[in-house]
């Protein structure tokens, strides 16, 4: 999918690639280099960027009130929150923009609330 292409673990892996020639094996390796590295500190002000672009659609689709971030990508929040929340304010500047608490189980917890209040008629 195109979001894939832009907000993905494997974007990061690509793009520090393409940028330094060296390979990574995942995001916890660029994390660990996040204080010691301009470009991996670049590569998540850009990953901010697309992921507040991507949410920026959905809100347009969507108009939710509230956006939770989860998934192991929300591990580095704080390397990315700040331009995601620029870009997607500067559009949708009354949303509420959160991190989850339930990290990589945030959409398997969704899901599952979903599935249940479809089922039984009652909102968890």
């Amino acid at each position: 999918s195109i979001a894939e292409d832009f907000i993905s673990s494997g974007w990061f892996i690509r793009r520090y690639y393409e940028a330094t020639g060296r390979k990574v094996a995942g995001v916890k390796e660029l994390v660990a280099g996040y204080e010691n590295e301009a470009i991996i500190r670049l590569l998540f002000v850009e990953f901010g960027k697309n992921l507040g672009t991507f949410i920026n659609t959905f809100i347009e689709m969507q108009h939710p009130k509230l956006i939770i971030v989860g998934g192991n990508i929300s591990n580095a929040w704080s390397l990315f929150e700040i331009e995601m929340k620029s870009q997607i304010y500067s559009h949708h500047p009354g949303i509420d923009i959160r991190k989850s608490v339930h990290g990589e189980n945030a959409a398997l917890i969704g899901a599952v609330g979903s599935w249940f209040t479809k089922q039984s008629g009652v909102a968890l």
